[in-house]
């Protein structure tokens, strides 16, 4: 786990910590700092950005009805993207469809707001990212986004180390398979 990573844990923890010792209040300071990262991950699975807003409004309004789930967890953070995940996982079975490729490259909703309109290479990448099997893109985003290593991968996906490490390999060459096939494009040095 890099540096920025162990922090941003930390910061959770003690907002955490802060709830053991019963101030209600640290739930803001941990919604502050969690919320947009959750979003960015329940948007990852579900593949829509309305619908991940719901999923993340529905885990913290889990969680501020019930904090005491949190506290005694000894890793909060992979704790709170286990609830994403399962509330995703949960929402993709409810409405018992699954975003198509289609509707996926046409989806702007994956896009980070770093990104300009007029970089369509990058948009190529995330639309490329978007067609992943939900399975490895998940594991993708949080090796990516949260840095997280493959022993905390195996524990927030409840998957063993090695599976995560594979799923993350089978997607990187699934982006660059999907790339090379765009190269004419100039978006295969976004992979590499």
């Amino acid at each position: 786990m890099t540096h920025q990573s162990q922090t941003f844990a930390s910061k959770v923890q003690k907002y955490t910590e802060q709830l053991r010792e019963g101030d209600i209040h640290s739930l803001s300071g941990l919604f502050d700092i969690t919320g947009a990262r959750l979003l960015r991950y329940a948007t990852g699975i579900v593949g829509n950005q309305h619908d991940g807003e719901d999923i993340v409004q529905l885990v913290l309004t889990k969680l501020a009805t019930n904090h005491h789930v949190i506290v005694d967890r000894t890793c909060a953070w992979a704790y709170l993207l286990r609830m994403t995940r399962n509330e995703a996982i949960d929402f993709l079975r409810c409405r018992e469809q699954y975003v198509t490729t289609h509707q996926l490259a046409r989806s702007q909703s994956l896009t980070p707001s770093t990104t300009k309109s007029g970089d369509e290479a990058k948009q190529q990448l995330w639309c490329a990212i978007n067609r992943l099997p939900r399975k490895q893109r998940e594991v993708l985003l949080l090796k990516i986004w949260e840095q997280m290593t493959f022993e905390e991968l195996a524990g927030v996906l409840d998957i063993s180390p090695a599976t995560a490490a594979s799923r993350y390999r089978y997607a990187l060459g699934k982006l660059r398979q999907m790339i090379a096939t765009n190269s004419n494009e100039g978006i295969a040095h976004e992979v590499r």
